[in-house]
């Protein structure tokens, strides 16, 4: 078993009855957290150009091909890298 796997099983497994009062504090201010970094990451430049890239290729969709549109997922890759 790999160790996601282990991991897995321990999620699907614990409750949230389960965690100290220390572990439900810290769990609420790493959700918020997260939830603010995606709304803030959503004005950022790479989410910009990211849906500049979707909204052109869209409305181009019948003239857009195989290759194009794995250069565009290798820009979605690598904009998620960067």
């Amino acid at each position: 078993m790999t160790e996601a796997e282990k991991l897995a099983g321990f999620v699907r497994r614990a409750s949230y009855d389960d965690l100290s009062e220390v572990a439900r504090r810290q769990l609420k201010i790493r959700v918020l957290d997260a939830i603010g970094c995606a709304i803030g990451a959503l004005i950022g430049e790479p989410i910009r150009y990211l849906r500049e890239q979707i909204i052109d290729t869209v409305a181009h969709l019948d003239e857009v091909t195989v290759k194009e549109l794995t250069g565009l997922l290798a820009k979605v890759s690598s904009a998620r890298k960067g």
